[in-house]
């Protein structure tokens, strides 16, 4: 089978051509989707809106960042990849009431997003914690 697409990060793979392929199109929306939440507006050419921009939201208060986070996941979803549907979207609060956990674990995001596909009867889960938006 040929690739649908790139496998990102690029890595050299002679099985396919040059590099790593992506050959299947479960992987492909997934792909795509953490394309979708990482990407800052204004970082994809000629597509100024494009991306979710989770990474704004890093050192932004807890309570504001995750209302904000949600509606624009949902925003950017509707509008780029209309044939996905977010199930859920759960936000790690371990810490934030726990008077005796680390400075840093206090303040540390982690975004679990259950997302769909009815018509590829498809459902998949992306977790993105603070590490990813370095």
């Amino acid at each position: 089978m040929q690739g649908i697409g790139l496998l990102l990060p690029l890595s050299i793979d002679s099985r396919h051509g040059v590099y790593s392929l992506i050959t299947n199109y479960h992987d492909e929306i997934k792909q795509n989707f953490k394309n979708l939440v990482l990407t800052n507006p204004g970082e994809r050419i000629m597509n100024p809106d494009f991306g979710a921009g989770i990474r704004r939201f890093l050192f932004e208060n807890r309570a504001d960042a995750t209302h904000q986070i949600e509606k624009r996941l949902y925003e950017q979803v509707e509008k780029y990849m209309p044939y996905v549907v977010i199930e859920n979207v759960f936000f790690d609060t371990t810490g934030s009431e726990a008077g005796n956990v680390d400075l840093i674990d206090r303040h540390t995001l982690s975004v679990q997003i259950i997302f769909s596909v009815p018509n590829m009867n498809f459902e998949s889960t992306l977790v993105i914690d603070s590490e990813d938006m370095a």
